[in-house]
């Protein structure tokens, strides 16, 4: 019998071929985006369980009943927070805002929490703590309400209202718990220690737990107006806001069950406050720098992120996203914990900002890059990872430098005007209509000068360090000569 061969297919049109390979490319990306998640989530648990803050002081009775108190406020204090981080932008974009009007919105409240940020630290001891973080919680609930409404000025005043509550955020509730700590409750210095390294980590993880919250909440319901002549909105990336509402509240009514009232020193200025001069007012100062740079770098990285990612075709969901970001963050803190006795400080910071420098660079060339390149998108996401991992390691390097460099009794006013340059800085490049490209070559260039003033910290420690062994050798040559 003869066989007769079938005939050939027809081939798809050139349309479909496209859509096909578009969607094939997508499903690889989804999957390098999945193995990339689990893997971060892995060496974060290791990572965060290694480096994990441990007491070295036997635990009074009570401490770990403060522990549980503390913590659970602040974590939800800080969840809600998050919870409008991974979703903010996504609205605003869905709101149909221009670049120029969301960077208006940006200044409004980085503009907000730097005057505030100036005298905010004295209120908060003259009004009493816990009041300032019920208020907080009040702030941060109205700010979320606000974004219901698709009205510029909502958006506005959401923003400013954010950013005061944000100074209250990092100065209330930290003041209360040292007060608590060391006056109230008297436990060991050592253990105050303990309580900064549970009470970071316990942001970080947070952070992290948002973006899981936040891709679940997002899809109870479609985004759309209430009505059809109406501003306001509801369901998609608002959800998240209503989450952070119902986490707010709960930490709302546990501040008000488990916190005491305290409140700062009343007592006179001190009259007799150092005045610095010579090598350590550079120090000081160039310690200003380090901070003004790298955190201004920061926050403007946090308002181009989400831009720039979506402006490719291939991109994780934005909740998980930021939950990676975050899981990069808390790996770098628990690096910089465990490195600690091999590198100091200033050696930490160098490396951060010679870091940061290459990922700014990196995503400077990825964002030139086709909207439909795997690679630009892989890529612009590696650096940011990258970035997000060294501000994990720059917080807790930066806090000990300036510990150990800036005086006591100066520390509160050095802080705050470590804050004037940094919002400055913010405001210039959000008002300054760059593109993102423009933008990240800058900060590759912050960066640059940054490092120069970490090395500068370094060169004149040393020179200091001479200068104490010589002395300690010149008195210790002559007791031996008087003896």
């Amino acid at each position: 019998r003869s066989f007769t061969p079938p005939a050939p297919a027809r081939p798809l049109p050139p349309r479909l071929q496209a859509e096909g390979a578009v969607a094939r490319v997508a499903m690889e990306a989804a999957l390098f985006y999945n193995l990339v998640l689990a893997s971060l989530f892995a060496v974060t648990c290791g990572l965060a369980y290694a480096a994990r803050p441990k007491a070295t002081d036997a635990l009074p009775p009570g401490f770990m009943r403060f522990v549980f108190t503390y913590l659970s406020v602040w974590g939800l204090a800080t969840l809600g927070d998050w919870m409008q981080g991974p979703y903010i932008y996504d609205l605003y974009d869905t709101y149909g805002l221009s670049h120029a009007e969301v960077d208006g919105i940006l200044v409004a409240g980085f503009a907000s929490s730097g005057i505030v940020g100036c005298f905010i630290g004295r209120l908060v001891d003259r009004c009493g703590r816990k009041a300032a973080c019920l208020v907080y919680c009040v702030l941060f609930m109205v700010s979320c309400l606000l974004m219901h409404f698709k009205d510029y000025w909502a958006m506005l005043t959401a923003r400013a209202v954010n950013g005061l509550g944000t100074s209250l955020l990092f100065s209330s509730f930290e003041c209360w718990m040292v007060s608590e700590h060391t006056q109230r409750h008297e436990f060991s210095p050592s253990l105050l220690g303990f309580m900064f390294g549970m009470m970071y980590t316990t942001m970080y993880i947070t952070g992290i737990a948002s973006g899981f919250i936040g891709e679940l909440v997002t899809g109870i319901s479609a985004f759309g107006a209430w009505s059809d002549d109406s501003s306001f909105h509801t369901g998609g990336a608002v959800h998240a806001f209503d989450a952070g509402v119902v986490v707010l509240a709960l930490a709302f009514a546990l501040i008000a069950l488990t916190f005491h009232e305290n409140y700062g020193a009343r007592g006179e200025a001190r009259a007799g406050a150092p005045r610095l001069a010579g090598s350590r007012a550079l120090e000081v100062a160039l310690v200003g720098v380090v901070v003004a740079l790298f955190e201004s770098s920061m926050f403007v990285f946090v308002s181009e992120w989400f831009r720039c990612i979506t402006r490719f075709s291939f991109q994780p969901k934005i909740g998980l996203l930021f939950s990676m970001f975050m899981m990069a963050c808390l790996c770098g803190s628990s690096a910089s914990t465990l490195l600690g006795t091999r590198l100091k400080p200033p050696q930490r910071l160098a490396i951060a900002f010679g870091a940061s420098f290459l990922a700014f660079g990196a995503s400077a060339f990825a964002v030139t890059l086709p909207e439909d390149s795997v690679g630009g998108a892989i890529g612009l996401f590696a650096a940011f990872l990258i970035f997000e991992f060294f501000v994990g390691v720059y917080f807790p390097s930066v806090g000990v430098l300036k510990s150990d460099i800036v005086p006591e009794e100066v520390r509160g006013l050095i802080y705050n005007l470590y804050r004037l340059p940094l919002n400055i800085i913010i405001v210039v490049m959000l008002l300054s209509g760059f593109a993102s490209v423009t933008k990240f070559r800058i900060l590759s260039l912050l960066m640059l000068v940054g490092f120069g003033s970490v090395m500068g910290i370094v060169s004149l420690r040393a020179r200091d360090g001479g200068r104490e062994l010589g002395q300690k050798l010149r008195d210790g040559g002559q007791e031996l000569a008087a003896v």
